[in-house]
């Protein structure tokens, strides 16, 4: 009953908004297809070509030398399993509809969970993200919509002093896809998990503490078949700590 209390649901305005959204999308579906192919980024050659290779029964970091967060290639990974595609351009199309779909999905949930200004950012985000290298298939568009989401929820206990159960699972699935999604968001998702368990109840910081856990068990079960973590702990940290964090610093 108490779930069922703090569902986010009102059912008029954030219906109106959620319609819109689909709507939006439908429209912009061709415009997104005609300018699939504007950029390259060698972050998302990277990607799609690790993706491949982690199919393939190779580990990464251990037969696949990587200094980047292993979600975005066992994503591309994925796409192409599932997708099956059989030329080049079919390949990098796949990967672009699928940040398509992803993106959709993700605004949906937050205008759900914020209402119109949810809506406005998703507009922004969707009718600039080309300049922005949005489209592509790589980390950062990967983290813009849980990014907003977290910081979304931070607002929210700021002016409310409430942490709701649905924002107790969603950040038990966001935090940890933050932190094996990009590396240098790791400090900052540890910082949003102590400053949303500070001050918080007992039996609230119990749920939140647990949700987080089983979350990061999960998603280091699911790399599992695909990431070598000895290799992992390795390579990637001297990496980045002594080779690519001082060369663009």
């Amino acid at each position: 009953l108490n779930i069922i209390k703090e569902s986010p649901f009102e059912f008029s305005e954030n219906t109106r908004n959620l319609i819109l959204s689909e709507v939006f999308f439908l429209l912009i579906i061709k415009p997104v297809e005609r300018n699939a192919f504007n950029f390259p980024l060698r972050d998302e050659e990277d990607n799609i070509i690790t993706g491949r290779w982690v199919f393939q029964d190779k580990k990464l970091y251990r037969d696949i030398f990587f200094q980047r967060q292993p979600i975005p290639t066992i994503l591309s990974g994925s796409v192409q399993k599932l997708t099956k595609p059989n030329t080049i351009y079919i390949l990098i199309k796949r990967h672009r509809d699928f940040i398509l779909f992803y993106s959709f999905l993700f605004a949906a949930a937050l205008i759900v969970r914020f209402g119109l200004p949810a809506f406005i950012t998703a507009l922004v985000l969707e009718l600039t993200k080309f300049t922005l290298l949005g489209n592509l298939f790589h980390a950062e568009s990967l983290l813009i919509y849980p990014l907003i989401y977290v910081l979304g929820v931070l607002y929210s206990r700021y002016k409310s002093k409430k942490l709701p159960f649905y924002d107790i699972a969603a950040f038990a699935f966001l935090l940890p896809f933050i932190i094996f999604t990009r590396e240098h968001l790791i400090i900052f998702a540890s910082f949003v998990f102590l400053i949303t368990y500070r001050k918080l109840p007992k039996a609230k910081k119990r749920q939140l503490s647990i949700a987080c856990l089983a979350g990061l068990i999960l998603f280091l079960l699911f790399q599992m078949p695909f990431v070598s973590f000895i290799s992992y702990i390795k390579n990637i940290l001297p990496v980045n700590l002594f080779d690519f964090i001082p060369a663009e610093a």
